[in-house]
């Protein structure tokens, strides 16, 4: 996947920077950026969940990530560094309703405000690529328009949009 965008909102540079948060960051940006993924460039071709469980994998695959029980992040990883904890959690917004990014943003605020974590990362296709997907998913539009409208701006919170390495045959469920 290309990380075409990313957005940081309320100090989430400055977070990472002074709390070494670098190193979470950057094995989020290598678990998309080695995932490759080509897809059929037509609207409504490629299946959202399929996407989500190829991302998914990927975090599994990379080790440390614990995934969230139902009513929480997808994804979170802490670090010790100089005896100090230092935790993100991750949310991927590929294959649910494009109105659930509130629940999304929602998961992450609570996890921020509660000192559970440090910086709340959320990953959504970009504009271009989410005709191509089945589901209704946000675009980074909707993405962005969701955060200004549920405040929050006032978090910090890092959205990376993503989009496919290119075209290919189109992502689809298998038949069971």
């Amino acid at each position: 996947m290309k990380i075409v965008q990313e957005i940081p909102y309320n100090g989430a540079e400055q977070r990472i920077e002074r709390l070494n948060l670098r190193p979470l960051v950057e094995e989020v940006r290598s678990i998309l950026r080695t995932s490759k993924v080509k897809l059929k460039e037509q609207r409504h071709a490629n299946s959202g969940g399929v996407l989500r469980k190829l991302l998914d994998a990927r975090f599994e695959q990379q080790g440390g990530w614990s995934r969230r029980a139902a009513g929480g992040s997808d994804w979170k990883k802490c670090i010790e560094i100089d005896g100090v904890t230092v935790c993100v959690e991750v949310e991927i917004q590929v294959s649910a309703r494009s109105d659930l990014v509130v629940i999304d943003i929602y998961h992450l605020r609570r996890s921020i405000q509660s000192g559970e974590i440090d910086l709340g990362v959320l990953i959504v296709p970009t504009d271009r690529l989410t005709p191509f997907l089945k589901s209704r998913q946000p675009s980074l539009r909707e993405t962005q328009r969701a955060i200004e409208e549920t405040d929050a701006h006032r978090i910090p919170l890092l959205v990376m949009a993503i989009e496919h390495d290119g075209p290919g045959p189109p992502l689809q469920e298998q038949p069971r």
